[in-house]
């Protein structure tokens, strides 16, 4: 099966007509939802206030104690509290002392570990769990994506396809939608991210915002600049501490070139969760404005953020990449070979290579991108980087190839590494970098 097969908007491999809904109007869809979005954001806190009170007066019952690790899993999803995992995992670990066949504590502990990037222990318990209910279309969201992060994309399609054949909606046609966007059908990936939105839960404020956010990342990287910025405003109004709207009205207010714009989102975002990617993106904009202190004291910030993550025993692709860049090559490589050794995905391979080439292993680094880019994915960032590691490894061919990709839908897609791939390709082919500056 190939990700062209995967019914992202047409039918699924039963022939089951999909839910095909052309020109939705994103817009109105986050204008609907916002009246719930109040509700969704308030009673949490006093939903899981009443559930630890329930615990506390019932310290035996099992489902009080699975209802409090659901709705401490609901509360990370929305605000990536480290302490919400902690207390999910608390609330399993003696919901099953109790009952250790008890299937939710089970399906609730697949989470965890999935947020820990356990990823083969995600897909060895997911299949005892599915054993059971094959038909739970929560575990098998949850192996699809184990699949995915760990490159096994075909894996990963079937169960897609599975997922979708059982019941089509937001879960499975979002998955459908990366799924295509690895192997390169940005447009394919559109179309489902929008069916994803049209079939979620008006009342999910988070989930909802998080896909038209991943649906404006969609649409900047086809070059509908416009649209991406409509489809990120859209949804920060549905889910205002969304930061990955604040990062993709970023990247918009960079390709305009309204720096202090593009800074304040990037630390919106950063406000909301602290993660390191954003603080680099405020780095970035600090030096492109010419403001040298301020970069600093962002770069001290991700400095921090690594500390932190190497005192937890978790390594991250984006401070491998930022070491890379930024600091020590060698202490990049490291991390990056860590984190491939359990995600060997598009973006892991991307990283390592990169770390390769950054220290000085062009070869290496040229093999390594090649697993990058087997799937076809299009993603200027990805394609950038390949092409500058394929020059340095003299395979100029490729070099051309992916330099002129990262360019040709969205010159602006960095405000550093656009113009690195436009000087290189000028070199290398001047006629392809005139035809990247006249595109749009």
């Amino acid at each position: 099966m190939t990700a062209a097969s995967l019914p992202g908007s047409c039918r699924g491999a039963s022939g089951r007509p999909g839910l095909f809904l052309p020109g939705i109007k994103v817009a109105l869809l986050a204008f609907l939802a916002i009246s719930a979005r109040s509700a969704f954001g308030a009673a949490l806190p006093e939903l899981l206030s009443q559930a630890r009170e329930t615990c506390r007066k019932h310290p035996d019952s099992v489902r009080a104690l699975d209802r409090l690790a659901a709705l401490e899993l609901r509360s990370y999803r929305t605000t990536h509290a480290a302490e919400s995992i902690a207390a999910a995992e608390t609330a399993v670990d003696r919901a099953l002392a109790k009952d250790s066949s008890d299937f939710d504590a089970r399906r609730f502990r697949l989470a965890i570990r999935l947020t820990n990037h356990e990823f083969a222990e995600v897909e060895r318990e997911g299949a005892l769990l599915l054993a059971e209910r094959p038909r739970d279309g929560d575990v098998l969201g949850m192996i699809a994506d184990a699949q995915m992060e760990s490159g096994r994309y075909p894996e990963a399609i079937e169960t897609i396809q599975r997922m979708v054949d059982l019941r089509p909606g937001l879960p499975s046609y979002s998955r459908v939608s990366y799924a295509r966007e690895i192997h390169g059908d940005l447009a394919g990936a559109l179309d489902a991210m929008d069916l994803a939105v049209a079939a979620g839960d008006p009342s999910d404020a988070e989930g909802l915002s998080w896909c038209l956010a991943r649906s404006g990342l969609l649409a900047w990287k086809l070059g509908r600049i416009d649209d991406a910025f409509r489809r990120f405003e859209s949804a920060r109004r549905l889910f205002p501490q969304s930061p990955y709207a604040w990062e993709g009205i970023g990247f918009v207010a960079q390709a305009r070139g309204d720096l202090p714009a593009a800074a304040r989102a990037f630390e919106r975002a950063f406000e909301a969760v602290p993660w390191p990617q954003y603080a680099v993106e405020r780095s970035e904009v600090a030096m492109a404005a010419g403001h040298p202190d301020e970069a600093r004291r962002w770069q001290s910030i991700v400095r921090a953020i690594e500390r932190l993550s190497e005192e937890a025993g978790r390594f991250n692709r984006v401070l491998a990449l930022y070491e890379s860049d930024f600091g020590d090559p060698a202490r990049g490589l490291a991390m990056a070979r860590g984190e491939l050794a359990s995600r060997k995905d598009v973006s892991g391979w991307d990283a390592y290579a990169w770390a390769l080439y950054r220290s000085g292993n062009a070869a290496e680094a040229a093999a390594a991108e090649r697993n990058a880019v087997a799937f076809g994915t299009e993603d200027p960032m990805l394609d950038a980087r390949a092409g500058i590691v394929f020059e340095a490894a003299g395979d100029l061919d490729a070099a051309r190839l992916h330099l002129s990709r990262a360019l040709r839908a969205n010159p602006a897609f960095h405000l550093l590494r656009a113009a690195e791939a436009r000087a290189r390709l000028a070199r290398l082919d001047p006629a392809a970098e005139l035809a990247s500056r006249t595109s749009r």
